[in-house]
């Protein structure tokens, strides 16, 4: 089981901690189907039993959504590796839920499939918005005994919401049971959430406020490391610190923007709101991978380079409809890679290119692969980088020109080039960067198809 544990498991952008027990709330089946299908591909890959349960009316159209990306669900289900459950058999008995019989399911699931699976994903639905106050103080009770449960194992359970379906009063209970949420997307740790002093995250919490004088042993230990890795853990505790107050302020906007009866410009503050919030999240994303980078574990799982760079544009385009951005694709882009890192590399290049590229000119992508590596290139136009900043470009808290804010809205720290060149190292791949006011700046980045991680 320990082993298990320490497997790192990856959802909405993050990596799940001890406590495994997510609520979504997605804007329909497509935008939580996007979200979830790497968590459910990664359980797959891994050899895990996949257990889904979902509304009868909707069982056929979500394996569809499945099937259509490769996943082969009445062929998984035949061999026993995915379970796709509906609501009759598992909450509802004789028509009502049934909370006991509930958690005695999941925990016969676990026990069952151990002998032949290292761990049960379930992605769990429940969509009853006319059910009557009295059910979903049930469920909600439910949820919290659940995590008494989940305590006992490492298996990591996500349920998934449609936001449309619920008020803000119902959002905020459900959320206050689960110890982690996924609002727009992204995985935030919900600081509302106390878990039981048996629970992973119990004993997480437990040890972090522990120990007063290993403390300051630790900080006398480091006193010899260079001012660098000083400031950079200083900032990664700050971070951890910022995003329980940040998760909170994200949740609430959320609940409150789900409020019947909100006027128009409440709910555009409320969104405002949101947005914001999650912008602040990303900056606080970019401190914590700071400190991270430095020791990275790689999970690598087969993935396209073109379809990550396609992914990438079409995220940016939609918040910069003045500015161009032209991709380009050739050759093979099928490679095994960290994929979440790796968007983390395009995603940090082109805004940088965005950012400093001059207005009125597009920023160029091409996608490449020949039969040993694949390259990405990152072009844009505009004020070329000064020759004595280029050999200090990658290091942390240097910005090579002087620029307004992105258009993306995104806020630059100076790191961003930084953490892109410690992913690219342990893909054991280079990076490169030219830049004249000719031929303008471009970034090129080159990978193995297939890491080679050195033996431990």
């Amino acid at each position: 089981m320990s082993a298990n544990i320490s497997r790192a498991i990856h959802l909405a952008g993050a990596t799940l901690g001890g406590d495994r027990h997510v609520c979504g709330f997605f804007d329909g089946p497509d935008d939580e189907h996007r979200v979830t299908l790497p968590f459910v591909k990664e359980g797959l890959e891994r050899k895990e039993l996949a257990f889904h349960i979902v509304d009868p009316a909707d069982r056929d159209s979500y394996a569809r959504r499945f099937e259509q990306d490769g996943i082969r669900v009445a062929e998984l289900e035949r061999s026993g590796r995915f379970e796709l459950r509906t609501w009759p058999d598992t909450y509802l008995r004789g028509g009502r839920f049934d909370p006991d019989a509930m958690l005695a399911l999941v925990e016969e699931v676990v026990k069952r499939s151990a002998p032949r699976f290292p761990l049960v994903r379930f992605v769990t639905h429940m969509h009853f918005p006319n059910a009557e106050q009295k059910t979903w103080k049930e469920w909600v009770a439910y949820e919290t005994r659940l995590n008494q449960v989940l305590a006992k194992y490492p298996d990591p359970v996500l349920c998934a919401y449609e936001t449309r379906q619920y008020n803000g009063a119902v959002v905020l209970d459900v959320q206050r049971a689960h110890s982690a949420v996924i609002i727009g997307g992204s995985l935030q740790s919900n600081p509302s959430f106390k878990p039981s002093e048996g629970s992973p995250g119990g004993r997480e919490r437990a040890a972090a406020t522990a120990g007063p004088a290993k403390r300051r042993e630790a900080i006398e230990a480091r006193k010899e490391k260079r001012s660098l890795d000083l400031r950079e853990r200083a900032l990664a505790i700050v971070s951890h610190d910022l995003r329980n107050p940040l998760s909170a302020i994200l949740m609430g906007a959320f609940a409150l923007r789900q409020e019947a009866g909100l006027s128009v410009e409440g709910v555009g503050i409320a969104s405002r709101i949101v947005a914001s919030a999650k912008r602040m999240d990303r900056i606080i994303g970019d401190l914590i991978e700071l400190t991270n980078v430095r020791e990275i574990e790689l999970t690598q799982a087969p993935a396209d380079g073109h379809e990550l760079c396609a992914r990438i544009v079409e995220e940016l385009r939609a918040g910069l409809l003045d500015r161009g951005i032209q991709l380009h694709f050739e050759g093979n882009g099928n490679g095994r890679w960290d994929a979440d890192r790796l968007e983390r590399v395009v995603s940090n290049l082109v805004a940088n290119a965005l950012q400093y590229g001059r207005e009125g000119t597009p920023v160029t992508i091409d996608s490449r692969g020949d039969e040993e590596q694949w390259t990405l290139s990152v072009h844009n136009l505009g004020e070329p980088i000064p020759p004595e900043v280029l050999p200090r470009l990658f290091e942390p808290f240097r910005r090579g020109r002087r620029g307004k804010r992105s258009d993306s809205g995104r806020h630059h720290l100076g790191i961003g080039l930084f953490i892109a060149r410690e992913v690219v190292v342990a893909h054991g791949g280079s990076i490169e960067v030219t830049s004249t006011l000719a031929e303008g700046t471009r970034f090129v980045v080159r990978l193995p198809f297939v890491v080679r991680l050195p033996k431990k």
